[in-house]
């Protein structure tokens, strides 16, 4: 007699009897074959391995991603702070030099931001701020897909 095609080879791994009853208790609890919880297991374990850190599984350019980021927003608060405090002139060169290098240096869309900016100047109210923030967000998007090319 052949063999079929397609079947599964089988071999005898030796275990303490007290793993085996832990599988078995698993096996009940989850309906799930022994051997599949300990292929999940051995999956569990080298993924673990391979995720030591975070910087391991993103890619290497997600963190210049996010340092742009970071800085987008750290300006984006400043400016909004200073708006309504006292030095506004300095807030704005310092956001307007921050949106140019977002433009110049990673080709970043960045106007509509301006625009929402210039409008928080004249209107402080909830619905202005939130558009600041949705152009923000839009901006960052921007800088994850060009650096990080997702």
């Amino acid at each position: 007699m052949g063999k079929r095609k397609g079947r599964k080879k089988w071999k005898t791994v030796k275990i303490p009897y007290e793993t085996w009853l832990i599988l078995k208790k698993m096996k009940e609890q989850t309906k799930i074959p022994m051997y599949q919880i300990v292929q999940n297991g051995l999956f569990v374990l080298q993924n673990q391995e391979k995720a030591e850190t975070i910087d391991s599984i993103l890619p290497g350019t997600f963190d210049r991603a996010m340092w742009y980021c970071y800085k987008l927003a750290n300006a984006v608060t400043i400016y909004k702070t200073t708006l309504m405090n006292v030095n506004q002139e300095t807030a704005r060169e310092k956001m307007m030099k921050t949106l140019d290098q977002l433009e110049t240096r990673l080709k970043v869309k960045t106007e509509d931001l301006q625009k929402s900016l210039e409008e928080l100047e004249e209107n402080q109210d909830g619905k202005t701020i939130a558009k600041v923030g949705q152009c923000t967000k839009e901006v960052m998007k921007q800088i994850l897909v060009k650096i990080c090319k997702i």
